[in-house]
């Protein structure tokens, strides 16, 4: 008989070890969620996008249509744009990007999207923001990325004077001074 009560006792005591490690791992996976929610909706810190203020590296690339892309052609309010086609935040932000180019004159638009990715998988992309935007994709693509110091996408940048980045994050909320020309 005491055989089966120290029995029920440690079935007993491994069930409530159970639960708590099963709560303590559903606890982890609450908080890596809601971490991940803010980084792909543009909130929270924004890691792998060069800060406001720092200066881009210097570059010369070409873009699809084949014209000369340098950091000099990014004047102050130029929006530019890092692209995955394999990253869901990304053809997320991609409409929300094209749709407040449309709605900026295109007399006054100035935009670079730069889509990372193999042709087969960039094409859609590259098709969509081509009307709004000079597009730069493939191993053209790479002085780019390099002279912004981005490890993370979506990113997004408007340009200020000198090279300078006036504002950078993950979503469209970050740039409320384009929003107003």
């Amino acid at each position: 008989m005491a055989f089966l009560v120290a029995a029920v006792v440690l079935v007993a005591a491994l069930a409530l070890l159970n639960l708590l490690l099963t709560l303590g791992v559903m606890r982890r996976l609450r908080e890596q969620a809601e971490l991940l929610s803010a980084r792909g909706s543009g909130e929270g810190v924004d890691q792998g996008v060069m800060p406001a203020g720092a200066t881009i590296g210097e570059f010369v690339t070409s873009a699809v249509d084949d014209t000369a892309v340098t950091s000099q052609d990014l004047s102050e309010d130029t929006l530019v744009g890092f692209f995955s086609p394999q990253c869901q935040p990304c053809r997320d932000r991609v409409p929300e990007f094209i749709s407040f180019l449309e709605s900026v004159p295109a007399a006054e638009r100035k935009a670079l999207a730069v889509v990372i990715g193999d042709h087969s998988d960039t094409s859609e992309m590259v098709a969509q923001l081509t009307p709004v935007a000079r597009v730069i994709t493939g191993s053209a693509a790479e002085p780019i990325v390099e002279a912004f110091d981005t490890k993370s996408y979506p990113a997004l940048y408007r340009m200020g004077d000198d090279g300078l980045i006036a504002a950078s994050g993950h979503g469209m909320s970050v740039l409320p001074a384009l929003a107003a020309a």
